[in-house]
């Protein structure tokens, strides 16, 4: 107490100025530190810290640190010699300057004393670090499998270790330079992901090829994937399949599941759907979900030879189990349509969830139907209408026709005609033929959109030549009345016929108007034979007795296109076995022709000259130097007539 006293006395009488010869103190730089004025206390605290005193070391260091947020040498050297004094907390932290330098033991050293001295800070490191001292004073000799495993633990934020992608390349760097195969691969990773490097696919074939050539399979493996997929590399399936071997007889199951891939698709081997079975048999049974799956679908679709549903089904599963989005998907369609298992609704729906909350589009179209049929869960056509639409937004084709018909009819959604026509389209686009047809009807009527009797030809057209009947009708109303296309009995005749075999009650009705305007024929030979196409080797469609008649659509001298109105058969008869029985009508144009090509045009010096024939934009050109080409007719839009005619182009 007495010296605490006079030491006070000391400072109170120098401060009053009524003492000489008074020196500055700690306190006294930490009052100008107090007062704005650093510069002011680093000159104490250096003057001070060349006499020896320990806080003013540590003030050095610390007033650059944390007021100027910069550290020279000369900073450090005046931490040190505090941390050598004795002082707890410069012993940690110089300790923990000289660890993060790489200098792990000395660094150590300093942060166990001031641990020793119960420094709270340098008590947790060293209890952090314990399990990896080791560890890192091994890496500082150079140990190259230290130097792999700190950057394993750094990658992966494990034994105590922050997560640092850049430690971790740092670390693989040291021991793939020392030929460790592990850490050269654990490098390509790195670079192949950018992951604490710049993403560099390049370099990334570098390192797996050092480890590869090694034999180490997980290198060989996935060097083989940037071969198949030509990533850094010039794609070469072929050296692909050789390195997935190498790997998958090693017994690594991901190459063993690509291998698989690969000799199912054919790419840099003979496709063989039995050798594919072998390893994905072999990868699923060390227990790869993508393997698993992958052996579902063999079985499922028979690529070996032999279709098993139930051995599919218990692979989806086993995949479906560890969360393979696809192979849950799939599980909920066989529960759904008891393929390989007993139906099951309520299963169809819970496997189906799984799959559809992570984004499979097919999980969400499937469960979907499940909610609009009410089939395993309760019947909500808003639950219905919003998994087809997350479906649909993924493109999903099915998907975006039912989440326009919600649209069309008001299931589940407002009903919105301008909505349904947007899905209709983007279905129709990628070749839904009933969403062609829907397309159609709405541009015919004006739904949705501004009326177009020009799209609506071209969409019904689309769904017509994939057979979609109501199509075909209207299609056949759009040639009767010229709305959209010139107005062509015979090809009305034509759509309505096709149509009318199909049923369509409309069509059996509107093909009466338009075979009043054709040509009518009777067979004159004792059996004709109808043939699908303009050549007698060609399949029979029907066989005619003499006398028959027959309607005709369009005819040269040696082929008539005809119609037989029992039944509606369409195909071709030779002309000489038909006598009209009625004056002539109107033709479906150029149908057949036993040469396609016009007669050659006359020569004329320094020009080509051409002739050509076209029918609905599918044209045929005969050149004067007797070259032949077949092409197709571009349309372009004729302002006068308001719609689209062909145009072939010039010679």
């Amino acid at each position: 107490m007495e010296k605490l006293f006079k030491r006070q006395l000391l400072v109170l009488l120098c401060s009053a100025g009524l003492l000489g010869g008074c020196a500055s103190t700690y306190e006294d730089g930490l009052s100008a530190l107090q007062d704005g004025e650093p510069a002011k206390a680093q000159e104490i605290w250096l003057e001070l810290a060349e006499e020896g005193n320990v806080d003013a070391m540590y003030g050095i260091y610390d007033l650059a640190s944390s007021r100027y947020n910069r550290v020279s040498d000369s900073d450090i050297e005046w931490l040190k010699k505090a941390a050598d004094a004795g002082m707890a907390k410069a012993q940690y932290q110089y300790g923990l300057i000289t660890f993060n330098d790489k200098q792990f033991s000395k660094g150590h050293q300093y942060i166990k004393q001031a641990a020793t001295q119960g420094q709270p800070e340098a008590i947790k490191f060293v209890e952090r670090y314990k399990p990896t001292l080791k560890t890192f004073l091994s890496a500082e000799k150079g140990n190259r499998v230290a130097e792999y495993n700190l950057g394993v633990h750094y990658a992966n934020g494990t034994q105590g270790l922050n997560k640092n992608s850049k430690e971790a390349a740092s670390w693989y760097l040291k021991s793939a330079k020392q030929g460790y195969a592990s850490a050269q691969n654990n490098l390509g990773i790195m670079y192949e992901e950018g992951k604490g490097v710049t993403k560099n696919a390049t370099e990334a074939v570098k390192w797996y090829q050092k480890a590869a050539d090694q034999g180490l399979a997980s290198a060989q493996f996935n060097l083989g994937d940037l071969y198949e997929k030509g990533r850094g590399v010039r794609r070469d399936y072929r050296k692909a399949v050789e390195l997935y071997m190498k790997a998958a007889e090693q017994g690594l199951a991901g190459a063993q599941n690509q291998l698989g891939n690969l000799y199912l698709d054919g790419k840099g081997v003979k496709k063989d759907g039995k050798k594919a079975l072998e390893w994905h048999t072999k990868s699923a049974n060390q227990n790869l979900a993508a393997g698993q799956y992958n052996l579902g679908q063999s079985y499922y679709f028979g690529y070996a030879g032999t279709v098993d549903k139930k051995a599919a089904a218990y692979w989806f599963k086993q995949a479906a189990l560890q969360g393979h989005v696809s192979a849950q998907g799939n599980m909920g369609v066989l529960y759904s349509n008891g393929e390989g298992v007993e139906q099951n609704y309520q299963q169809a729906v819970k496997w189906l969830t799984k799959a559809a909350e992570q984004g499979n589009s097919n999980a969400q179209y499937v469960l979907g139907n499940r909610y609009y049929n009410g089939e395993g869960v309760n019947k909500s056509l808003s639950s219905a209408a919003k998994w087809y639409g997350k479906a649909a937004k993924q493109g999903h084709v099915d998907a975006q026709f039912k989440y326009a018909n919600s649209y069309a009819f008001g299931d589940g959604n407002t009903k919105s005609n301008r909505t349904a026509f947007t899905w209709y389209k983007k279905a129709a686009e990628q070749g839904h033929t009933t969403s062609q047809y829907n397309l159609g009807v709405m541009y015919d009527n004006g739904e949705g959109t501004a009326e177009d009797n020009q799209a609506a030809f071209n969409w019904y057209s689309k769904a017509a030549k994939s057979d979609h009947a109501s199509a075909q009708n209207n299609l056949g109303l759009l040639y009767k009345k010229g709305q959209g296309v010139k107005k062509n009995y015979a090809w009305a005749a034509y759509w309505f016929a096709k149509s009318a075999k199909q049923g369509n009650k409309l069509a059996k009705n509107n093909i009466k108007d338009a075979l009043a305007k054709l040509n009518k024929f009777k067979t004159n030979a004792s059996t004709v034979n109808i043939l699908s196409a303009t050549n007698t080797n060609s399949n029979v469609v029907k066989k005619l007795s003499k006398g028959t008649y027959v309607y005709s659509l369009g005819s040269n001298e040696t082929w008539t296109e005809v119609l037989d109105i029992n039944n509606y058969t369409l195909g071709y008869v030779k002309s000489d076995q038909l006598v009209k029985n009625v004056p002539v009508k109107p033709k479906k144009t150029a149908q057949v022709s036993y040469d396609p090509y016009p007669a050659k045009p006359r020569a004329k010096a320094g020009f080509v000259t051409c002739n050509t024939k076209c029918t609905n934009g599918n044209c045929y050109r005969t050149y004067s130097d007797g070259r032949k080409v077949h092409f197709q007719a571009k349309q372009k839009w004729n302002a006068f007539t308001s719609q689209f005619e062909w145009d072939s182009g010039g010679c």
